[in-house]
């Protein structure tokens, strides 16, 4: 992990074996013009999103029979962050995630069929379960085994968060790995590298649906989602979407790759989020006309 403090203008005094690493990329950003514009940005929406928690809060209050239902999500957020005994910001924090993971549910399901392209045993495994599959409803999707530990070996090797930061909250600090960490730390990890450990993973850079099993335990290194109170509230919300997306179009196409051989499609996780560098094409071909 990579250890630096928290970017309030202050860099804090060595204590005893802390490590305290001021990143001067972090500080060109909050110079900058496109730090502006962004913080702008998200001001706004802020600021929009307080007005609509109080107005969804009066209605609840008017309508408490109807205040959690399956259709309302925005209500569902509002109780279940009260129930944790969260403000508002809290709940403003969850919708913005929400919003963010749509774009990252592009590049999951894009990142996959890059993998998938040279492994025609499990595309042909996933596909022929998906075809059996009768979609009943959301609690259905449950059924697809096969299909969720693909979707998990995607996540591990090609999260679309590559790194994510915690901060110790105890006054007194903590000690991680012999190292003194004083109250409000910053503390940043990589996904890519700990998704990669020899110690936790066997062969850790194959694509190996298999390694996963049906009992629904996760190691503690896998934080594609992060891990704790504040995980990523949308983590299920994902893995439902990108089952449906696969659903969609496995059960009616064939997919073939038609990737560019001298620019052939490439993930790209130098940055704090995954990127995609060049066309991932594929061809779709209606199962009706084969």
């Amino acid at each position: 992990a990579v250890v630096s403090t928290q970017s309030t203008g202050v860099i804090p005094k060595s204590h005893g074996n802390s490590l305290n690493d001021w990143s001067l990329t972090k500080l060109l950003f909050f110079i900058s013009k496109e730090k502006t514009i962004t913080a702008s940005m998200i001001s706004n929406l802020r600021h929009r999103l307080r007005k609509d928690i109080s107005n969804e809060r009066e209605r609840m209050s008017l309508e408490p029979e109807n205040t959690i239902c399956s259709t309302n999500v925005f209500a569902m957020l509002i109780a279940a962050n009260d129930t944790c005994g969260l403000d508002s910001e809290s709940i403003i924090d969850d919708i913005l995630t929400i919003h963010i993971v749509m774009d990252n549910l592009v590049k999951q399901i894009t990142s996959l069929f890059i993998y998938l392209e040279d492994k025609p045993t499990v595309y042909g495994k996933m596909a022929d379960e998906i075809r059996s599959f009768s979609l009943t409803d959301l609690d259905s999707l449950s059924e697809l085994h096969y299909t969720e530990k693909v979707l998990l070996e995607s996540l591990r090797l090609a999260p679309a968060l590559l790194r994510g930061t915690r901060i110790v909250e105890s006054e007194n600090g903590a000690r991680v790995g012999g190292f003194y960490l004083p109250h409000h730390t910053q503390i940043a990890y990589i996904q890519y590298l700990l998704h990669r450990d020899s110690e936790v993973w066997s062969d850790p850079n194959a694509f190996n649906p298999e390694r996963w099993t049906d009992d629904g335990h996760l190691p503690k290194s896998y934080v594609p989602f992060m891990l704790g109170p504040r995980r990523c509230p949308a983590e299920h919300f994902s893995l439902m979407n990108m089952k449906l997306v696969l659903v969609a179009m496995l059960q009616h196409f064939n997919l073939h790759a038609k990737f560019n051989p001298k620019k052939k499609p490439a993930i790209d996780q130098a940055t704090a989020t995954m990127r995609i560098r060049n066309k991932v094409d594929y061809e779709f071909l209606p199962l009706d006309k084969q």
